[in-house]
């Protein structure tokens, strides 16, 4: 895989930009890159026109191995928002990518994508008004693969 200043960016493009160039620098057409990624081409256009840029963990994955680019070359595509104060918050996504958090030091993919798939669903279980059996069985699955990631990481 290439390194992250494969085209130079040093932010000069948005996610959008970068992906279509990719995507044509390696001859691939919008097809190709759904048959190897599994995402729809309706999405990479999206993407690739900027009306998407809040990937999943799973999908800058997928395209990132469709793409043969280092999974951190995202980084510099995930800013956090700034709010009314002037204070920075970084999202989900840019804090486990990144090395200088908490989860930096877990290099497997798919440990990371564990985490941020167990902290989306804890969210969503403890914002519900009603728990169902169903929800804390799929909470505790997902601690068992990301349990299981870690271990094999």
């Amino acid at each position: 895989m290439e390194g992250r200043d494969y085209m130079g960016n040093e932010g000069k493009q948005n996610m959008g930009e970068y992906m279509r160039c990719l995507r044509k620098m390696r001859g691939l057409s919008m097809e190709d890159v759904e048959t190897k990624t599994g995402i729809s081409r309706s999405y990479i256009c999206r993407i690739e026109n900027s009306s998407r840029d809040n990937l999943t963990m799973d999908k800058i994955n997928k395209l990132s191995e469709c793409y043969r680019i280092e999974f951190s070359t995202f980084e510099q595509f995930c800013d956090g928002a700034v709010k009314k104060d002037g204070r920075e918050v970084k999202d989900l996504t840019y804090i486990l990518l990144n090395e200088q958090y908490l989860f930096g030091e877990i290099e497997a993919i798919e440990a990371k994508i564990s985490i941020c798939n167990v902290i989306r669903e804890m969210e969503l279980y403890c914002t519900k008004e009603e728990v169902k059996r169903a929800d804390s069985n799929k909470l505790m699955d997902l601690i068992d693969t990301l349990r299981e990631d870690v271990l094999s990481a």
